[in-house]
């Protein structure tokens, strides 16, 4: 398994990419714009960092910190590793380009995601 990327819900994404960039230095690689949200991938010392900026984001109840993903080999084995310890998945499999993606809930809440690339 490996460190894949920090997701980020901001309320004003200009100035969070702005802070980023400036501040903390990183670099854009990637900006993504959907219908319902815009996500702004940063890079900087082997760090990737989403940014995920959506309408919704202005009413949030929870922290700006939406999830920690990791690169994994094989998903249907870490689902199943996942399942041995009682741990359920946050929805469906989901689809994404040339990958597949599940998230899941750690013991405080922290939401976690594993991401496999075929």
């Amino acid at each position: 398994m490996k460190f894949k990327q920090l997701g980020i819900r901001v309320t004003d994404l200009t100035k969070s990419k702005d802070f980023y960039l400036n501040v903390l230095g990183f670099k854009v690689t990637q900006e993504i714009v959907r219908p319902t949200a815009t996500l702004v991938f940063l890079e900087a010392h082997g760090i990737v960092v989403e940014l995920i900026y959506s309408e919704a984001n202005q009413k949030r109840t929870l922290g700006p910190v939406d999830h920690i993903a990791f690169y994994v080999d094989n998903l249907a084995e870490k689902i199943e590793e996942l399942k041995s310890f009682g741990i359920a998945l946050d929805g469906d499999v989901r689809q994404v380009g040339g990958g597949k993606m599940a998230f899941f809930f750690g013991p405080d809440g922290e939401r976690f995601e594993y991401f496999e690339v075929k």
